[in-house]
């Protein structure tokens, strides 16, 4: 009488989502396209090949097909080693085990967890991310082009609260594939923003009341024209309230640099710097907030999405842990040459923006 064979033992881990695994002639693996974080597995033995065919789920082209009793994880030695070395990369699925099944986030983020958990592998797990940005919220002060496509980029993101203020009406130049509709048109700027999240984020996005009958942001993104202002981040900084700045000038766009509040350098003590360089700077950018709308930089539409991706990737840092480029620097957008070229600020001596308490501390 034949006795049935012993169950397979389950996977107990999985390869991260997204992570693409190449079998190469030589008998390596590499996981991974970008040489930023991809991973090349050299001398593998056949049972460790095999374990790498399991954990992949669906392997592809020239992986190795298990012989009986080899589709299941090893047990200590080669195999857990291995798994690991996996573990230790951010190569492994965190999310749980490979029978799950299930996500528990939404589908339209799923995407978003993944890419993130490549790019950031010490951060939290996607499940953990994602939840944490729908627990965030973020005031867009200035709509337009730019004000509005950062604004349904964080939605779309997942960030559960995002609104824009702006009390000007909805213009022609301000329709654009992540911000006004023409049906906006003439309407305030808040509210076609409002619409636009709303679209971005299927429904998830806030009703536009006011700021203070939610309790504060817990990031604000300033934009502006010509220059920042930096008196109206005054209150920001008063209150510890972290912000990204975000100009757009004649051939370049500035995003950065993000202030966090008696930590890293604020808009004036790039006012100060500007004015150690160039003494006439305060008589200048005094002059560009009263300049009639058609001697503004204009909001051109495929720099205006570049630029909505470049600064909600600040924001998103930012909220998820990650380390945000534009802290003490500026991220200089240049047009048309789509180049973007990073410069560093450090605290004016003059300013004292570090020495003021911290609210809550």
């Amino acid at each position: 009488m034949r006795s049935a064979p012993p169950p397979a033992t389950p996977p107990l881990a999985r390869l991260r989502g997204g992570l693409a695994v190449l079998w190469r002639p030589d008998g390596s693996v590499q996981l991974g396209t970008s040489p930023r974080s991809s991973l090349l597995l050299r001398g593998l033995t056949p049972p460790q090949r095999a374990c790498l065919a399991t954990l992949a789920g669906a392997p592809g082209p020239g992986a190795p097909t298990p012989a009986a009793g080899q589709g299941t994880l090893p047990g200590p030695g080669s195999g857990a080693s291995l798994l690991a070395l996996l573990r230790e990369s951010g190569a492994l699925d965190s999310e749980g085990t490979a029978g799950a099944g299930h996500h528990p986030s939404p589908q339209r983020w799923v995407a978003d967890g993944r890419a993130w958990a490549a790019a950031h592998p010490a951060g939290p797990r996607p499940a953990e991310r994602l939840a944490r940005r729908r627990a965030h919220r973020v005031t867009v002060l200035g709509g337009g082009r730019t004000g509005t496509g950062i604004a349904t980029t964080l939605a779309a993101a997942g960030i559960g609260g995002v609104e824009v203020v702006d009390r000007t009406r909805a213009q022609a130049l301000d329709v654009a594939p992540v911000a006004a509709a023409a049906p906006d048109l003439g309407g305030s700027r808040s509210l076609a923003a409002h619409r636009a999240v709303v679209r971005a984020a299927e429904g998830f996005a806030p009703p536009p009341t006011a700021t203070h009958d939610r309790g504060q942001p817990d990031v604000v993104v300033l934009v502006q024209r010509g220059a920042a202002d930096a008196s109206a981040a005054d209150g920001l900084v008063a209150e510890g309230i972290p912000h990204l700045s975000v100009v757009v000038r004649d051939s370049d766009v500035l995003v950065g640099p993000f202030v966090v509040p008696g930590t890293t350098p604020c808009l004036r003590c790039l006012d100060l710097h500007r004015t150690d360089l160039d003494p006439g700077w305060p008589h200048v950018v005094t002059q560009l907030p009263a300049a009639p709308p058609q001697r503004c930089p204009a909001e051109e539409t495929a720099t205006a999405t570049a630029v909505a991706g470049l600064a909600s990737l600040q924001v998103l840092a930012h909220v998820d842990g990650a380390p945000v480029s534009s802290q003490g620097a500026t991220l200089e957008l240049l047009v048309p040459e789509t180049v973007v070229r990073r410069r560093p600020w450090s605290v004016h001596p003059q300013c004292g923006c570090t020495e003021l308490p911290v609210p809550g501390t």
